[in-house]
């Protein structure tokens, strides 16, 4: 069951960055988030998880979707979201990166 609204964000001229993220994926990408955001929507505290981080600093009041593909080599997904004290959710963007990208 569902406790949480998840709904993307628009820009003024109609494109949605998230799906247009989402569509250019690969089905396993896309696999991997709608399991992280189905186990997420059933979850009441998502601090509590890995799945998700608060951001801090000057991104204070956001925050990113956590997940990560092993094969054919290490990249982590990072969709960005807001409203996590409201029990709904507007995902924004996208941050991927990989595993040699992320070592310096």
């Amino acid at each position: 069951m569902s406790i949480w609204q998840i709904k993307a964000y628009y820009l003024r001229g109609g494109t949605c960055p998230i799906q247009d993220w989402y569509r250019v994926q690969d089905v396993s990408v896309q696999a991997e988030f709608d399991a992280t955001l189905a186990v997420l929507k059933a979850t009441v505290n998502w601090r509590k998880t890995k799945a998700f981080g608060a951001l801090r600093r000057e991104h204070v009041g956001l925050g990113e979707i956590r997940f990560k593909l092993k094969e054919p080599e290490l990249r982590r997904f990072r969709p960005v979201e807001s409203g996590l004290q409201l029990r709904s959710v507007n995902l924004f963007y996208c941050l991927a990166a990989k595993r040699n990208a992320m070592a310096s």
